[in-house]
């Protein structure tokens, strides 16, 4: 009887360690649960905030498309207006030398007469 007894308690003694180490794992386990939820959150709220940055860029890439469309345009206009500048320069020239002739002409008649 006395070595069932002791068989017994050895027994008890084992399954009570057992369980004390079962808890001692499940608590480290579920802290481990909550450190990695934790860093969950993080991740899901920095993931936002990467997505509204992405949205914010692709929005200023948009304004930044349409602003290099009108530069472009207005690059063509300036580029006709500087052709227009060019052929009306060539023209005044065109009169400057013309007037000038004449000018010449006038003032050689001028003192040959």
């Amino acid at each position: 009887m006395q070595s069932d007894k002791e068989k017994l308690l050895a027994e008890k003694f084992m399954l009570v360690t057992q369980t004390h180490t079962a808890v001692i794992e499940s608590n480290r386990l579920q802290d481990q649960v909550c450190e990695l939820m934790g860093k969950q959150n993080e991740l899901k709220i920095k993931n936002e905030n990467l997505s509204d940055a992405v949205e914010k860029f692709r929005g200023q890439v948009s304004v930044l498309k349409q602003d290099l469309e009108v530069s472009a345009n207005d690059k063509g206009a300036v580029e006709e207006e500087l052709l227009r500048v060019g052929e009306a320069r060539a023209a005044t020239e065109l009169d400057l030398a013309v007037v000038s002739k004449e000018k010449m002409r006038l003032e050689e008649e001028m003192q040959a007469g």
